[in-house]
């Protein structure tokens, strides 16, 4: 078992503990430290590398990517205009469930009609509510399948959740 699937890759002081062991963290271990512990992140970047941290950006929760001027003179402007954008976006995310069990949303952003969606963008305040439909097209064929957990949290805020036990009334 590799440090990385003990989740020992900090040491007590914060650094990196694996790099005469490991190169880098690869983006997957960072999109999954990203992910658990809520790192709100802005990537900085000049436009010649900006399509390479649109695609990481796209698997790490809660980030953006702001593009630099050539004199970064911008960099205070663009991580508050990123801020705002990542504030303004409500998104959900879920576990994994068995390929049975069928999960839609149902969003109503700031008091617009409900659609099916995961996510609310561009919020100027005003409620956002999520609605979830459960379906169940077949019974899952092993009886330990029959009870299972659903979490659902908004993305980027690992702490704030809401687990759905479900018990399948199924017959043999």
């Amino acid at each position: 078992m590799s440090p990385f699937d003990q989740g020992c890759y900090l040491s007590e002081a914060g650094f990196y503990s694996e790099e005469l062991v490991l190169d880098y963290p690869s983006e997957q271990q960072i999109v999954d430290v990203m992910s658990q512990e809520g790192v709100i992140v802005v990537f900085a970047v000049t436009s010649d590398v900006s399509a390479y941290y649109e695609g990481l950006a796209d698997k790490i929760p809660s980030s953006v990517v702001g593009i630099l001027s050539h004199d970064s003179s911008n960099i205070i402007k663009l991580i508050i205009d990123q801020y705002h954008l990542i504030e303004s976006t409500v998104k959900v995310e879920q576990s994994e469930t068995t390929e049975e069990i069928t999960i839609k949303y149902f969003s109503s952003c700031g008091g617009v009609t409900e659609l099916e969606t995961m996510i609310c963008e561009k919020l100027e305040g005003g409620d956002v509510t999520f609605t979830v439909e459960i379906d169940l097209s077949i019974c899952p064929t092993d009886p330990e399948m029959w009870n299972q957990v659903v979490r659902i949290n908004p993305l980027g805020l690992p702490s704030t959740f809401i687990d759905i036990a479900l018990s399948l009334i199924c017959t043999l």
